[in-house]
């Protein structure tokens, strides 16, 4: 890459054309002050002087005007450059529809239903948190309702984002105990810790909407009498706040 300095010097000397070598003690040599048969005068006329002086005006008005439009060249692609390679960060909602499989080890074991819903803050990185509430307790007798909240991470691929997140928090669970001799079933009901694993994929569909075309995860629950392994499914909606 030429240096600013001579890319300058190149510019004056073609837009200004020849320059003064030298001027002092009374002399003066420059093409500017050539003879017809090609022999310098000896001493400057006084149009030679003013000559001299308004190309040095000029030569440095031109490189302060080429200087400046550099820098103003250069602050405008970075400026534009910055939005596509920092994104910006995200708030955004979600709801999805979540079919999950129990399990835990009594009872029909049947599959339950309901609704998932939570929010993201989404970083200018990949790493973001996340917060979800979750109530299947539809389609049997068992009820499992998380409350959950950890870090996400996101990649971006034209259309889709796949992410996944590690999440931690409480849940509420209620299954059937073994038969007693009486032939009565017991039920328990309790709450414990809880974590859960993520993976899905959000395909945009515009600014503000993206539809969660998939997501998958395996939680544990910690209870008093069991530890339950559930795993679900879901699909819905996520919405872009800001």
């Amino acid at each position: 890459m030429i240096p600013m300095r001579h890319a300058a010097r190149v510019f004056v000397d073609c837009v200004l054309g020849p320059k003064p070598t030298s001027f002092s003690n009374g002399t003066s040599q420059s093409s500017l002050s050539l003879l017809p048969g090609g022999e310098s005068s000896d001493s400057p006329s006084r149009m030679d002087r003013i000559v001299f002086g308004a190309v040095h005006k000029l030569r440095a008005l031109a490189i302060a005007g080429l200087a400046a439009g550099l820098l103003e060249i250069g602050a405008a692609a970075q400026v534009q450059s910055v939005p596509g390679l920092v994104p910006v960060p995200t708030f955004s909602a979600f709801a999805t529809y979540t079919s999950s499989q129990p399990n835990s080890g009594s009872g029909t074991n049947a599959q339950l239903y309901g609704p998932s819903v939570g929010a993201f803050y989404q970083t200018s990185h990949v790493i973001g948190f996340e917060v979800r509430a979750t109530a299947t307790r539809y389609g049997g007798f068992n009820h499992q309702d998380l409350a959950l909240g950890g870090a996400r991470i996101v990649l971006h691929h034209r259309r889709f984002a796949p992410y996944g997140a590690f999440l931690f928090g409480a849940a509420h669970a209620r299954y059937p105990e073994p038969p007693l001799p009486s032939g009565k079933i017991p039920q328990f009901v309790g709450i414990g810790p809880a974590w859960q694993m993520v993976g899905g994929a959000d395909y945009n569909l515009q600014h503000h909407f993206r539809i969660r075309v998939g997501e998958f995860s395996y939680s544990n629950i910690y209870l008093s009498t069991r530890t339950l392994s559930p795993w679900s499914f879901g699909t819905g909606l996520v919405f872009r706040i800001h």
